[in-house]
């Protein structure tokens, strides 16, 4: 038997998990999973001292107006990372190496940062905060 695949039909997924404070995630937008696809890139945004890592990721709530100063990042879905300090680089990587891990394995899902199971994708990562931009009221 022959098999197929087309890998452009087939994506994979980054999830993000922050237990809420009573350890749950019963809060909206405790839990986000985004296509690999709308992954924008790193930074360390506002942090300075190394010990964190940014994500961002087209707005998951859909497409937002850019006000007339803004920068694309200013309307960028950030996802961050605590992380040991400085070990920014070893994270990046093993980042990398789940998107380009078999997509067969964990069915294309690639856990970043779950909190509430203790589960990281690098050793070095501690924690998650997510923040989703909002669009604008009509």
């Amino acid at each position: 038997m022959e098999f197929n695949i087309d890998l452009n039909n087939i994506n994979k997924f980054f999830y993000f998990c922050k237990a809420g404070t009573d350890g749950l995630f019963d809060t909206a937008n405790d839990v986000v999973c985004y296509p690999v696809s709308h992954f924008i890139g790193f930074s360390n945004l506002d942090n300075t001292d190394g010990t964190a890592l940014t994500m961002c990721f087209s707005p998951l709530q859909g497409p937002l107006e850019l006000a007339a100063n803004a920068y694309p990042a200013d309307v960028s879905d950030k996802i961050t990372l605590t992380i040991e300090a400085n070990k920014a680089k070893k994270v990046i990587s093993e980042i990398i190496g789940g998107i380009n891990s078999p997509i067969f394995r964990d069915n294309g899902i690639i856990v970043v940062a779950d909190s509430m199971n203790e589960e990281f994708i690098s050793s070095y990562i501690t924690a998650v905060s997510i923040t989703l931009q909002t669009p604008a009221a009509p």
